[in-house]
């Protein structure tokens, strides 16, 4: 399609939805080589359209789900999605970072649901309770609407980036370096999956604990900094309390300091004045020398090299 004019105008139906959102979402954001002028485009809510699509594209105004055109779903006999649609034309429909996307929107189109957790904060705070919130708020001026959802589009695209692409790539390249301990061990009957390695990716942890990244039940990281935190997979339930007493117990030793050896108070929740630098947080089921802002906390003074051998004794509770 050749269009004789910069694009200024998109035309919708009715308010925005989650279809027509992601739509011309994909269309500000990757469509600009073919539709000159469409990210800085206006969008305009109108039912009924006099003239054709093809005579108004001449004229720079996109129609979206109406009057016809190429991105309108209607016309075809199949279910489509409007953002199939952009998708396709635009080259994008294999990207890894938007697939969760379509997904949900097709389960919004096909199957009208949103949010399947009959949860009603999940609900409230879903990306679909979202938009009809923003909706109601601006009376439905769409670009009003459209402005306050772009950057919550924009930061969940980034991070899928991240993790179907980025992380993956970078994740390889350590274990093909040799740099990545991989290793299980048996709790309470159950076998935990448990990846070791050196990033200061925060991202990296939610990959390898994802179905696609691994599906570890425990990471342990080290920043550059030294600091090591050790995640769990919250659904794996780990029991953690003998781990948080080894750590503990190691770090004193290593640090020279006499400490108790009651497993009782070494694997107590929080952080422990004698060792400050350990801190068991039951609401994450994690233990944290810092987090990913290690700010104020030393790091650990126990060798990565150690550190195979402590969490291996702590999660398979052989004290």
């Amino acid at each position: 399609m050749e269009n004789t004019k910069k694009n200024s105008k998109i035309i919708i139906p009715t308010k925005l939805q989650n279809d027509s959102l992601a739509a011309i979402f994909l269309l500000k954001h990757f469509g600009e080589t073919f539709f000159p002028g469409v990210k800085s485009a206006s969008i305009e809510i109108i039912s009924q359209i006099n003239e054709t699509a093809e005579e108004l594209e001449k004229k720079g105004i996109l129609l979206i789900d109406i009057g016809g055109g190429i991105f309108d779903h209607h016309k075809f006999s199949e279910k489509k999605t409007t953002t199939s649609l952009v998708a396709k034309y635009l080259g994008v429909e294999e990207n890894e970072a938007l697939q969760m996307w379509f997904s949900f929107v097709e389960r919004c189109e096909f199957f009208g649901k949103a949010v399947i957790s009959n949860d009603s904060l999940d609900k409230a705070f879903g990306l679909a309770g979202l938009l009809v919130n923003v909706n109601n708020l601006y009376k439905n001026d769409p670009n009003k609407v459209y402005a306050v959802m772009e950057p919550i589009l924009e930061a969940h695209i980034t991070e899928q980036q991240i993790r179907t692409v980025e992380i993956p790539k970078i994740f390889k390249e350590k274990v093909d370096k040799g740099e990545v301990i991989l290793f299980s061990v048996k709790q309470h009957g159950q076998k935990i999956n448990i990846a070791m390695l050196e990033s200061d990716n925060p991202s990296i942890s939610g990959y390898l604990r994802s179905k696609n990244g691994g599906n570890y039940h425990v990471v342990v990281i080290r920043l550059s900094s030294g600091h090591v935190n050790v995640i769990t997979k919250s659904i794996a339930k780990i029991d953690l309390t003998a781990l948080a007493a080894v750590l503990r117990k190691s770090e004193a030793n290593v640090s020279g300091k006499e400490i108790s050896s009651d497993i009782k108070i070494l694997s107590q929740h929080g952080r422990m004045n004698e060792i400050p630098e350990w801190y068991y947080d039951p609401a994450t089921n994690s233990i944290q020398n810092g987090g990913i802002n290690p700010s104020g906390v030393n790091p650990t003074k126990i060798s990565w090299e150690d550190m195979k051998r402590i969490v291996e004794a702590g999660l398979s509770q052989h004290l």
